[in-house]
């Protein structure tokens, strides 16, 4: 499981990001972060790819989380997305 977050200077390069985080089966929790799961070689393959779009003034952090770590994730307001992880699957409420 990742959470993808970004700030990217380029609107062509930040779609290209958005795009890429769409096809890998990442969902969007917020303008500029995403979540998803992926195992290790779909990981390496998604870094390779990322790697391709982003440029020096850009910055993208994806951090790995693991089941204990989502089930103590808090999140406050109707506007955000509530998130519900049952069996490394991720569902959104």
């Amino acid at each position: 499981m990742y959470w993808l977050l970004y700030d990217i200077c380029s609107q062509q390069r930040r779609l290209r990001v958005v795009q890429l985080c769409k096809d890998y089966g990442m969902r969007r929790i917020q303008k500029s972060c995403f979540f998803g799961v992926m195992d290790s070689s779909r990981s390496r393959e998604f870094s390779r790819e990322m790697s391709q779009i982003v440029k020096t003034e850009d910055c993208v952090c994806m951090i790995p989380v693991n089941k204990d770590m989502m089930n103590q994730v808090k999140i406050w307001g109707s506007g955000q997305a509530e998130i519900d992880i049952e069996d490394e699957l991720l569902c959104f409420i």
